[in-house]
């Protein structure tokens, strides 16, 4: 199965669970909490192209990228993605349906379904500009700029060198906006979106939030997915552990029953 070359950590056996994690981390740091799956299921972490303990091959783009998953698919799996995983988790599953168990998008950040939102198309603005005016040779700075486009505005206590090879993957990354993504219609596989509740009365995380929100609803209708909110967390609901760790649960399972 090819892999190009990408790091895949797995937790546990049974059925194959593939995860792909978002922006600035890898695998393992992404999707901790939801090792306790791994009493049932076998989970794949992969990293990216360039971040965590994967080579930086070239192969970034859009099309490189979810070919690369899909290969990761093998003869079927559960899929699941964050933000610009989700990206790529979802033409990842354009490309192979057949060996999609269950296609799950945590907070994805296609925008460019969005466009006509006005929250959406403001993000899209914002993370542009940070885009255009960051200097690629002080990753902190431009990860700090990115956070605080979004509406984030603490201070990470430091970064390690491993923390800056992952920032460095993604600055040179495709913006998730620019993404081609195929005319999409209804699944033959179950799909879920979850999205954070994204609990602030801060105008620009409000706005944020809206973004996604205007982004999952988009996508739930048109694959004919399930949307699910978690109320207490933002952009990482998968890292509320154990609420969110049920609720994906009780979606494969159901999922499972299905003949595939």
């Amino acid at each position: 199965m090819p892999t190009s070359g990408l790091h895949v950590t797995e937790w546990g056996s049974g059925q194959p669970l593939l995860f792909v994690h978002g922006s600035f981390g890898f695998g393992e740091e992404h999707w901790t909490e939801q090792r306790p799956l791994s009493s049932r299921w076998r989970l794949l972490l992969v990293d990216r192209c360039g971040h965590g303990r994967s080579p930086d091959t070239g192969r970034s783009g859009w099309n490189e990228q979810s070919e690369d998953v899909a290969n990761l698919l093998g003869d079927g799996a559960h899929l699941v993605g964050h933000s610009y995983g989700g990206t790529v988790a979802l033409l990842a599953a354009l490309r192979r349906p057949a060996a999609i168990h269950s296609l799950t998008l945590i907070e994805p950040n296609t925008m460019g379904l969005a466009r006509d939102n006005v929250d959406a198309a403001a993000l899209i603005d914002r993370l542009s500009s940070v885009l255009s005016e960051m200097d690629r040779s002080d990753p902190m700075r431009a990860y700090v700029a990115w956070r605080a486009a979004i509406g984030f505005t603490s201070q990470p206590d430091g970064f390690t060198d491993m923390d800056l090879k992952c920032i460095r993957a993604s600055l040179q990354e495709p913006p998730p906006w620019k993404a081609t993504i195929p005319p999409l219609h209804r699944q033959p596989f179950p799909v879920l979106v979850v999205l954070g509740g994204w609990p602030s009365e801060d105008p620009l995380v409000v706005s944020t939030a809206r973004a996604f929100r205007a982004v999952g609803e988009r996508l739930a209708e048109i694959l004919g997915g399930e949307l699910v909110t978690l109320q207490d967390s933002f952009h990482n609901p998968q890292l509320l552990g154990a609420p969110f760790n049920d609720r994906l649960e009780a979606f494969l399972l159901a999922a499972e029953s299905r003949p595939h």
